[in-house]
């Protein structure tokens, strides 16, 4: 006895359209779909005329993974993908073809225009903008714009958290920006080290340099300090005409004052919170040099009065014995 079959026709022909009613996939090279569509190997697409490279294909291999690659991929052929735009403008990101980062046989994985690498990565993890060789994780060959508040933090330390540093950037009161150094030692809090002010001041262990160039909250040890400002140098005290004060008077000036003339008195100082470098060093050296005319008439005095001590000391003014 014979058995009927069911004949369907899986596949519909509507003008250029073909479509299948079935709910199942589509095996191209296997017999088991894993999806609507399932190739196994590579497949060619129709490309617009302003691709470069017509052997271009996109291969699906078996596994989890998108491959895109030429279809003559070798070791001396690398694979990229390549977006082209109209007036051949272009866009490609690729690496070699056995998925390898770095030079020589390996090449970069690379992003900018068709033959104009934008940014590069190493095999090793540098990264390269607007350079194809960085020797630093990030090497940039252009101008850096950073934009908000805390827009660059760096910190880095072998301790382990705790340590470390870090560069941020902050929005002061009164429309003032700073850009401050920060460190910490064993502790969660950051301390802010060095603010440097938008108009050039900076501060040192003080966010509020007042009116200074470079403020400094603590000690300062140098080789070597040069002063420059307009003080006259003191030289003045030396010239004939100068009203060198007498000891006479200038005992009854630190009697009333308690302190010499033309210095400031410990309230001035406070109050003007500190001296000036350079105007003090001349009012010491005035302060010497008047004390040097002091001692050259003291010493013109001693030595006339120890000539009328050896005159009246001659035997011919010595009267005789009676």
């Amino acid at each position: 006895m014979g058995m009927s079959q069911t004949t369907t026709t899986p596949w519909n022909v509507n003008g250029n359209h073909i479509s299948n009613p079935n709910t199942g996939g589509v095996g191209i090279g296997t017999n088991s779909p894993l999806g609507k569509l399932d190739v196994r190997g590579l497949f060619n697409l129709d490309r617009p005329v302003g691709l470069l490279d017509n052997l271009s294909a996109i291969g699906i291999p078996v596994g989890n993974h998108l491959a895109f690659a030429p279809s003559n991929m070798s070791a001396s052929n690398n694979s990229f993908l390549l977006f082209t735009f109209p007036n051949n403008n272009t866009f490609r990101m690729g690496t070699a073809y056995d998925g390898h980062l770095g030079v020589g046989t390996y090449r970069d994985l690379q992003f900018g225009r068709y033959d104009d690498p934008y940014v590069t990565i190493k095999d090793g993890g540098n990264v390269g903008i607007g350079v194809t060789n960085p020797d630093a994780k990030l090497h940039i060959e252009g101008s850096i714009k950073l934009m908000g508040s805390n827009a660059l933090e760096y910190f880095v330390s072998s301790y382990g958290d705790g340590f470390g540093h870090k560069i941020y950037g902050v929005d002061a009161t009164n429309g003032r920006t700073d850009i401050r150094i920060a460190a910490r030692k064993n502790t969660a809090t950051w301390t802010d080290i060095v603010t440097f002010i938008g108009d050039g001041r900076v501060g040192i262990g003080t966010m509020e340099p007042g009116d200074y160039k470079l403020a400094v909250n603590g000690k300062v040890v140098a080789k070597e300090i040069k002063v420059k400002d307009g003080t006259p140098w003191p030289d003045y005290v030396f010239s004939r005409d100068y009203n060198l004060m007498s000891l006479t008077e200038l005992e009854a000036f630190i009697k009333k004052n308690n302190h010499l003339p033309n210095i400031p008195s410990a309230q001035e100082v406070k109050e003007k919170e500190g001296i000036e470098l350079g105007v003090m060093n001349a009012k010491l050296l005035e302060k010497i040099e008047e004390m040097t005319l002091h001692i050259i008439n003291m010493n013109k005095e001693i030595q006339s009065l120890k000539k009328e001590v050896k005159d009246l000391s001659a035997p011919d003014k010595v009267s005789p014995k009676q």
